[in-house]
């Protein structure tokens, strides 16, 4: 009786101590904590890659075949001759040419400045406000006319065709016309360029006239255009986000003067005679 007793008491411990063991070891494991979380890993870094832009290609391009290169024979070296010493020559500076002085001169902005006056019909070229370069031009025509502001060049085009939105019978359609340079300053489609078709620039030329050949012409369609000469030297010089100021609202064309009207020659009218009254007689 007192074995068996003594054996159901150490299975008892037993018992107990497999179940404190048990609670301890799940405690231990964050079992009684609920779901656990997971540290936040940071993601792998992506490397970036340089962008390559797209190639722009002038309409009816046709790329010239490169011929292949023959290997030819090295030569052996030879000795140099002594190198002299050669004084820097400073290069002389070329006036620009003559033309007029912009209304309300020259703006307080620095770097690269093209100044367009559309009163003046005249564009001028600084670099820190020193003149560079003026030419005369023609902006848009007065149904079209060339908006004002200040803006910064966006785009440079080269060896282009300009084709006309207007369909044909349009009063404001023109052929597809070529372009050595276009200078984007405004969205959407406003240009600085050249315009080989036009011979004459200047005062007068953004409304409709007659030329001293007599051709008949008109403003542009809404860009600045200039002489090739003037578009040659501004695509050497100008850089993409040069500053472009357009100012000035253009003046109406003079009015036709006409006589003023006749009026008619005032009459002489004859004085109202006056009554006089008799002179009074003394009487004795």
């Amino acid at each position: 009786m007192f074995s068996l007793a003594g054996t159901q008491r150490r299975r008892l411990l037993v018992l107990v101590l497999s179940l404190v063991s048990m609670v301890v070891f799940m405690v231990g494991c964050g079992a009684s904590s609920g779901t656990s979380t997971l540290a936040a890993v940071p993601p792998t870094a992506i490397a970036t890659v340089p962008y390559l832009p797209p190639t722009v290609v002038a309409r009816h391009h046709t790329p010239t075949p490169r011929p292949t290169p023959k290997a030819t024979a090295i030569p052996a070296a030879t000795a140099l001759p002594a190198a002299t010493a050669t004084p820097y020559v400073a290069p002389t500076a070329t006036p620009p040419p003559a033309g007029p002085t912009p209304y309300g001169g020259v703006p307080a902005l620095s770097g690269q400045l093209i100044l367009v006056s559309l009163a003046q019909q005249w564009m001028w070229v600084y670099q820190n406000r020193h003149l560079l370069y003026d030419t005369p031009i023609t902006s848009g025509m007065p149904e079209l006319p060339t908006p004002t502001g200040i803006y910064q060049m966006q785009e440079i085009l080269d060896d282009v065709y300009f084709n006309s939105a207007w369909p044909p019978g349009s009063p404001y359609y023109y052929p597809p016309e070529y372009v050595n340079h276009a200078f984007y300053f405004l969205a959407v489609g406003y240009y600085l360029h050249d315009a080989p078709w036009r011979r004459y620039f200047g005062p007068g030329t953004n409304y409709p006239h007659t030329n001293p050949n007599g051709t008949k012409e008109t403003g542009s369609h809404g860009c600045v255009e200039m002489p090739v000469a003037a578009s040659d030297w501004l695509r050497s010089f100008a850089n993409v986000g040069a500053t472009i100021d357009i100012y000035g609202a253009t003046p109406q064309p003079p009015a036709t003067p006409t006589a003023p009207p006749t009026l008619p020659t005032p009459t002489a009218v004859p004085p109202t005679a006056t009554a006089v009254p008799p002179t009074a007689t003394a009487t004795p």
